[in-house]
Formats: C-alpha cells, structure tokens, sequence
C-alpha cells in the first residue's frame, strides 16, 4: 500500500493466520477495503480474500468458489468470474466486511421481428 510517499508492506494473514503476502496477484479498492485474489500460480488455490484497511486484517475469504478473476465496471458493479459462472458481488454486504456473491439478475433483451 502506498501511504505518506512510501510503499508499505500490509499484514496479510488469512482467516486460519497464514502469512499469504507472496501469494496476492490483484487487488481492487473498494471504499475502506481491498478485495484480494490469490494468484495459485504462486502457491495455493484461488481464494478471494476481503482485507479491511482500518482493521488492518482479512475479514472474509471464500471458501468454497474458485474465483478466477474480478473487476469493477464502471457504473461501480463488482464483478467475480469462477469456474462455474459469472457472480455479482454484493457491495452492500460487501461494506459490511462480507464476501457474498450472487447471480446477476437476468438481462432482457428486445427484438424487433419487422426488420
């Protein structure tokens, strides 16, 4: 984390108090916390962890999901993609230090039929 001209290194310890500093390979800010994703090239599985920055600690972590990769849209959606499918997170739970993903709600499309 960069803080006052200066990178420092944060206390990464999962939920079990494993040391996974080498194991992060991104990160997305969200408001007060940082959703980590455990790169499993570098040891390990897919893991998405939530570290709360005024806590200075992981405060969840899937457990049961892989999670491949996530991204925030730009209307500010996060967005998680597994092995199974693609998950929304949910921001409210999110900002209350919880990792809950849910299926997005289903898309309509309209199709004109005299084109």
């Amino acid at each position: 984390m960069f803080q006052k001209n200066d990178f420092m290194k944060l206390p990464f310890s999962d939920l079990q108090g494993n040391n996974i500093n080498n194991y992060i390979g991104s990160i997305v800010p969200v408001e007060n916390y940082l959703l980590c994703l455990r790169d499993p090239g570098l040891g390990g599985a897919y893991i998405l962890y939530l570290y709360d920055c005024r806590e200075k600690k992981i405060v969840d972590q899937t457990s049961n999901t892989v999670v491949l990769n996530i991204i925030q849209s730009n209307d500010g959606k996060l967005w998680a993609s597994t092995n199974k499918s693609i998950r929304q997170l949910d921001k409210t739970e999110l900002l209350k230090g919880k990792i809950v993903l849910q299926c997005p709600r289903p898309v309509c499309f309209w199709y004109r039929l005299d084109l």
